[in-house]
């Protein structure tokens, strides 16, 4: 929902999602795969799936990119919301705790780190 707000408008709602997303992480984005993800979202948005596991398309997605499409829902929406309301100032930065967590290994098998895969960029 906070997609839809950014992008803000009532009809073509996949294309233009797409259009917003590829102007802020870039024109290099798979449109491919963001129009995929968009369906994986749209089928939970508008009731096709009452789970986002239930969705027709998320196996897909997760086969297609090795990844969940949940996640990458989540970055790109982060990505875009650090561009909307701090103007690009406030930048992805990693973990604090990640090289005490890798030395003690504690969290590795039930957390997954938060660094995002090549959905996005990192901010430079």
């Amino acid at each position: 929902m906070a997609l839809d707000s950014l992008v803000n408008v009532r009809n073509k709602h996949t294309m233009e999602a797409v259009n917003y997303i590829k102007k802020i992480i870039g024109h290099t984005a798979d449109e491919g795969r963001l129009r995929l993800l968009m369906r994986v979202r749209g089928a939970v948005i508008h009731g096709a799936a009452p789970d986002v596991y239930e969705s027709e398309n998320y196996a897909q997605y997760y086969v297609d990119y090795g990844t969940d499409p949940i996640r990458d829902l989540e970055l790109i929406v982060a990505k875009c919301l650090r561009e909307a309301i701090f103007d690009g100032q406030l930048k992805y930065h990693p973990d604090s705790n990640k090289t005490h967590i890798d030395k003690n290994g504690k969290f590795q098998d039930k957390f997954r780190m938060s660094m995002p895969d090549t959905i996005i960029p990192l901010d430079a």
